[in-house]
C-alpha cells in the first residue's frame, strides 16, 4: 500500500488542550485514524512525559464511516445547543503538518 507509519497529521490548539488527528498505516497496510488529546498536567513531573497528559483513540478504516456519521451528529447537536447559549463560537487554531518526503518521493499533499 503506501508508506508505513504516519501519512497525514493535523493539529487543533486551544488554550488548554491540543488535539492531533493522524492518519497512519500499520504493518499490514491497514489505515487508521489516531486522535490524540494532549494537555499540561497541573503538577508537572519531569519523569512523566514532561508534564503532559495524553489520551489516544484509534479508529480503523472499516469503522471510519460509522464513526464519522456519529461524530457529525454529535457535533451538529453541540453546535445547535451552543448557538442558543453563546453569541459567538470559539474558533480553534488549526495547523496541517506535512511529513517530509522519503527516499526521493514526492511530499504528501494534505490539501
Amino acid at each position: 500500500m503506501g508508506q508505513r507509519g504516519e501519512l497525514f497529521s493535523s493539529r487543533a490548539s486551544t488554550e488548554k488542550r491540543t488535539y492531533f488527528f493522524n492518519v497512519k498505516e500499520n504493518r499490514s497496510g491497514d489505515l487508521f485514524l489516531n486522535i490524540v488529546e494532549s494537555r499540561k498536567r497541573e503538577s508537572a513531573d519531569a519523569v512523566t512525559e514532561r508534564g503532559f497528559e495524553r489520551h489516544s483513540l484509534m479508529v480503523y478504516e472499516e469503522d471510519l464511516a460509522a464513526f464519522v456519521a456519529a461524530f457529525e451528529q454529535a457535533v451538529g447537536y453541540a453546535r445547535r445547543h451552543l448557538q442558543r447559549s453563546r453569541p459567538e463560537p470559539i474558533r480553534p487554531r488549526v495547523r496541517v503538518i506535512r511529513p517530509p518526503a522519503r527516499d526521493g518521493q514526492e511530499p504528501i499533499r494534505n490539501e
